[in-house]
């Protein structure tokens, strides 16, 4: 039985490693012929005590928000791949894993990659692992990508 894929998502957070899992995404997206969902999550804005924040907005609402947004997610992919593969830019907002679970299963996809920022110590027990939770939530395979710049510390 041969495995198919013809859905592909990748989340992105626009840091080095998320773009180093969009080349893994690419790549794999071009040998299957398949669609590659692109998605950016906006999180909520979390209040910190001692900082004033103005009126409380659940999200950031800039108007010029969505659209940088829209942008840097159009510029992630080299035009002459676009030429190749299509690409379908996504954006949620809400929690990260949540939103890249609920959109893999709304949009019935084969295969997430996501990428690693191997965080360790305190900063992963505060800020938890979105690749981990993905990982043991999503409704499909899931394909995690450590950027290679990344040293290995033994624990």
């Amino acid at each position: 039985m041969a495995i198919q894929l013809k859905r592909l998502l990748c989340p992105t957070d626009f840091s080095e490693p998320s773009e180093h899992a969009l080349t893994y995404a690419i790549s794999l997206a071009q040998q299957y012929g398949a669609v590659l969902y692109l998605l950016h999550v906006i999180e909520p804005l979390t209040p910190v005590p001692g900082i004033e924040m103005g009126p409380v907005l659940m999200y950031d609402e800039r108007p010029d928000l969505l659209q940088r947004v829209h942008e840097l997610l159009d510029e992630m992919v080299p035009e002459d791949v676009k030429a190749k593969i299509e690409i379908k830019p996504l954006i949620r907002r809400g929690a990260p894993f949540l939103e890249i679970i609920r959109t893999a299963r709304e949009e019935e996809i084969d295969l997430i990659i996501i990428a690693t920022h191997g965080r360790t110590g305190l900063s992963h027990v505060l800020l938890g692992s979105t690749a981990e939770k993905v990982v043991r939530k999503a409704p499909c395979p899931v394909l995690t990508i450590r950027h290679p710049e990344h040293e290995f510390v033994m624990p």
